[in-house]
């Protein structure tokens, strides 16, 4: 591993640490940070969400590009750094968006609990 692979991997560490402290900083604001169960399902949504992205992009390069339109792709840097701009950009958006669904999903149950018990 050069000096660009350790690189990317401390970005893409970097990246779901403040994803997940940053969704755990908006549960502490809304006063739900003492449930495990929602640690848990946040913290397994920052590690899947981009294995998931990783493995969907090599599969469509390696499937559909390789493959059905016989294109060979040069293993460079810029191929590198341009497959790692489109894996982070993608998993940023997926992983804000799921995010901020399930913190919406999250504060409905609230509501319906405190409903309920009233």
């Amino acid at each position: 591993m050069d000096a660009l692979g350790v690189l990317f991997f401390s970005v893409f560490f970097g990246t779901m640490a403040f994803t997940y402290f940053f969704f755990l900083k908006k549960l502490k604001a809304k006063g739900e940070i003492k449930k495990i169960k929602i640690k848990f399902i946040v913290a397994l949504i920052c590690i899947l969400t981009p294995i998931i992205i990783i493995l969907i992009y090599f599969c469509f390069e390696f499937y559909f590009i390789g493959d059905l339109l016989n294109f060979k792709i040069k293993n460079n840097y810029l191929t590198r750094i341009t497959r790692t701009t489109i894996i982070f950009s993608a998993n940023s958006l997926i992983n804000f968006y799921l995010l901020n669904f399930y913190l919406i999903k999250i504060s409905k149950e609230n509501e319906i609990e405190l409903i309920g018990t009233e």
